[in-house]
């Protein structure tokens, strides 16, 4: 794989974070629990959501570059 500087996207992606958090934190309790999107989910539930699909796809990279490291390695040895 070639060496490529993820520093800006991920500086860009901080930044967002950043400025999504100070919104989310400034939201009244009810607002985050109660209050429904056309889908009848709760910012709650989005933001849950979200947090649970970033965990899967992030163990799904890991299982691959371990994947991909078990096979390097029988390609060496074997």
């Amino acid at each position: 794989m070639s060496n490529v500087d993820f520093s800006k996207i991920t500086e860009e992606i901080y930044h967002v974070i950043e400025i999504e958090e100070k919104i989310l934190t400034g939201l009244q309790n009810d607002t985050i629990t109660l209050k429904r999107n056309k889908q009848n989910r709760t910012i709650k539930q989005i933001l849950g959501h979200l947090i649970d699909s970033a965990s899967n796809n992030h163990q799904r990279m890991i299982r691959i570059c371990f994947s991909f490291l078990i096979i390097d390695r029988i390609m060496i040895c074997g």
